[in-house]
Order: structure tokens, then C-alpha cells, then sequence
């Protein structure tokens, strides 16, 4: 069974579904900008990768041999103009 990724891991929802992905016995990546908090992930054993959607090397790294990736990085700023760059990857 190949890995599963989880993209903003350490969010609201992303902790949420790296717990469930755990939880059902999944191997689980994860992956966080490298100031972000991640309390609410510390406890569980998953490979972290540190870096963001914009670091090609980290992402890639982060993504070989995963045939599921769960995208969970949420900008919930509402005073974006234009909201094109949250699609980007």
C-alpha cells in the first residue's frame, strides 16, 4: 500500500484527515510550512517534510511513491483579489 500525503497537515482540517488516515492504518506523509504549529499533529507517527506548495525539491519529495495526496491548505483570507495562486499546485 502505497503512502498517503497530507498537504497542510497541521490545519484544522488537514489535522483532522491525517488523524483519520492514521487512524485507519494508513502510512501517512506530512507536510507543513517549517514555522507552523503543529501541536495538533506532534503526537502522531507520520514523516513530516517541511517546506510549502511553492518548494518544488520538498513537494516532489514529498509526493514519490504517493498514489493519494490530500490537499488541505486553506487560505481563508477573504480580501484576496485574485485567488489564482491557492490553485496553483
Amino acid at each position: 500500500m502505497s503512502p498517503k500525503l497530507v498537504i497542510g497537515a497541521n490545519g484544522f482540517l488537514g489535522s483532522h484527515v491525517t488523524r483519520q488516515l492514521v487512524a485507519a492504518g494508513h502510512q501517512v506523509r506530512v507536510m507543513a510550512r517549517e514555522n507552523a504549529s503543529t501541536i495538533s499533529i506532534d503526537d502522531l507517527d507520520v514523516q513530516r517534510f517541511v517546506g510549502d506548495i511553492w518548494d518544488d525539491d520538498t513537494l516532489r519529495a514529498a509526493m514519490a511513491g504517493c498514489d493519494d495526496v490530500y490537499y488541505c491548505v486553506v487560505d481563508a483570507r477573504g480580501w484576496l483579489r485574485d485567488p489564482a495562486p491557492l490553485f496553483h499546485t
